[in-house]
């Protein structure tokens, strides 16, 4: 749940991921009531990670998850318990200490990668282990300074930050520990690498080196910086060698924001990055990607960002930019994976619009598809081509044609190799090999599906 901001998609999130349709969810009433509802009768585990920013959506909702008849067992973490009738409490234990212990191993290990060699058997070893109280993401981030600094100095001056942090709050142990060491990792750093770890709370679960460029401030020297905080283990690379991604563990992530929010660049780091995503959506959808399956893939990787921008440009009154983002992003809705969330956006730009652009309408097509809700589809082809003819959208009114030929191939054969038919001339007027090849395997499909085998193999072939 790190990624979600708003309380209100707790219940929905929980039960789009375990399969639930959007029928069932659409409706009236409270939106947790509404997804617990959903859930009623399912033998299932729903583990909800990361509660604690959001602990009282997450009380409500697994209050009433529990409360049905029947229905799923609850797995939740939190740094808080959610102190409901029929919770039982688990307190995850750190690891043990001593010498030779995981903790130790974990330090030299940890150290190792540092490029420093450390004797497991020495005593200021063991007093850091003990000091950060046995919590591996603490002894992580302290070993990472091995590099420069010996265990006898570096525990003296951890122990310091501990002390200073004891004296300030009133934590519990171990938080008090995992936050004496966030905050003296990050003091160590250069000024300019300190300040690229606040800017980074403006992302939401992860961001590329791309998109750290473009949004952070003095972006030629980004990869020079964000190679300091993954060498400090602050910062983790994932995702493949083609397409790397960086992220942080949820307690770096939380502190890292703690200090964007009081940052006063805050605001306008949020309109650089909703700015940027509207640069890659307008080059897709001008280029040969708004339909790539390359596109579909960062969309869903990235669709916890996709959620935070368009959320601030609907908040912000940048409708057109909204209507843009979902239009532009298309690609990721064919799986029906984020059904919810588009039908969330759906919802609040109908409100905003009274005409909404035919790339809105067509994701919402798209989105139906998804998740097999197929209701208004005709409906809102229909209008999608209405509206791109309109506004000279030759792309989308080609798609929304070709698709409303194909979904019709069983009602209407005749008519629907007509519309395909003209959804590949539409086409063929667009410099985008990729709308072609989409139109003409959609063409192919409509024909074999109303009898013309011939014209089927004709359409496919030069698909090919």
């Amino acid at each position: 749940l790190s990624p979600l901001m708003a309380g209100d998609l707790v219940g929905l999130t929980a039960a789009e991921v375990v399969g639930v349709s959007a029928e069932k969810l659409a409706g009236d009433g409270p939106t947790h009531e509404r997804a617990a509802t959903a859930l009623a009768g399912q033998d299932l585990l729903l583990v909800l990670d990361n509660c604690e920013h959001l602990i009282d959506d997450c009380v409500e909702f697994v209050d009433l998850v529990l409360d049905l008849p029947a229905g799923p067992t609850v797995l939740a973490t939190s740094r808080e318990a959610l102190e409901i009738d029929g919770e039982h409490q688990y307190r995850v234990p750190p690891l043990e200490l001593g010498e030779g212990s995981p903790a130790i191993e974990l330090f030299v290990q940890r150290a190792a990668a540092a490029g420093a060699v450390v004797d497991a058997h020495d005593p200021a070893v063991t007093s850091i282990c003990e000091r950060l109280d046995g919590l591996p993401l603490a002894i992580e981030l302290a070993a990472a300074r091995t590099a420069t600094l010996r265990p006898a100095n570096l525990a003296r001056r951890l122990g310091d930050q501990l002390d200073l942090l004891a004296s300030r709050r009133r934590q519990r142990g171990r938080h008090r520990s995992l936050q004496a060491v966030l905050e003296w990792s990050w003091k160590l750093l250069d000024p300019d690498t300190r300040d690229l770890l606040v800017q980074l709370g403006v992302f939401s679960g992860g961001w590329t080196l791309e998109a750290a460029e473009a949004v952070c401030d003095d972006s030629a020297s980004v990869p020079v910086r964000l190679e300091t905080l993954v060498a400090s283990s602050l910062v983790e690379p994932t995702g493949s060698e083609e397409r790397t991604r960086f992220r942080m563990l949820e307690p770096v992530r939380q502190f890292s924001t703690s200090l964007f929010d009081e940052d006063p660049r805050r605001e306008d780091l949020h309109a650089r990055h909703l700015d940027w995503w509207l640069a890659q959506c307008r080059q897709r959808s001008t280029g040969q990607q708004w339909f790539s399956g390359t596109w579909a893939i960062e969309i869903n990787d990235d669709f916890d960002n996709f959620r935070d921008v368009i959320d601030r440009a609907l908040t912000t009154g940048r409708i057109d930019e909204a209507s843009e983002l979902l239009g532009g992003t298309i690609a990721g809705f064919f799986d029906g994976m984020h059904s919810v969330e588009v039908d969330r956006v759906l919802d609040q730009l109908a409100v905003a619009t009274p005409e909404p652009a035919g790339r809105v309408l067509l994701a919402g097509a798209f989105n139906d598809i998804g998740i097999g809700r197929h209701v208004r589809l005709a409906e809102r082809l229909e209008a999608a081509r209405t509206r791109s003819r309109r506004d000279n959208d030759t792309a989308c009114e080609a798609v929304a044609t070709t698709y409303q030929g194909f979904s019709s191939a069983t009602i209407d054969p005749a008519q629907a190799v007509a519309l395909a038919e003209r959804g590949v001339e539409l086409a063929r007027l667009v410099d985008d090999p990729e709308i072609v090849g989409l139109a003409l395997g959609w063409a192919g499909a409509t024909a074999f599906i109303a009898g013309d085998r011939q014209g089927a193999l004709r359409w496919l072939d030069e698909a090919r």
